[in-house]
């Protein structure tokens, strides 16, 4: 989210770091808005992203950053929207 919000092209920055990636917080974001979104919300590919990350052979953790909503109300459907996107 925060490579979003700093106009970076999310997709070509994990295929440079791609071997450096450890740990991700997933959230989505409007461009020019820091405001952390579930992660299907927002203008961020999300089936990019992941599809990206698992290209690169990444298996780690993705944590989900989102501030608007309460965890227990919405944490549940973003992961299945997640999972969806396999």
């Amino acid at each position: 989210g925060h490579g979003y919000l700093m106009e970076v092209d999310l997709i070509e920055s994990i295929k440079e770091n791609c071997d450096d990636i450890a740990h991700c917080h997933i959230e989505n974001m409007r461009r020019g808005e820091h405001i952390h979104l579930p992660p299907d919300e927002g203008e961020i590919d999300m089936k990019a992203v992941l599809s990206t990350l698992r290209d690169c052979g990444f298996d780690g953790g993705l944590a989900l950053d989102m501030y608007l909503k309460p965890y227990e109300e919405t944490a549940e459907a973003a992961l299945e929207y997640l999972k969806g996107l396999r």
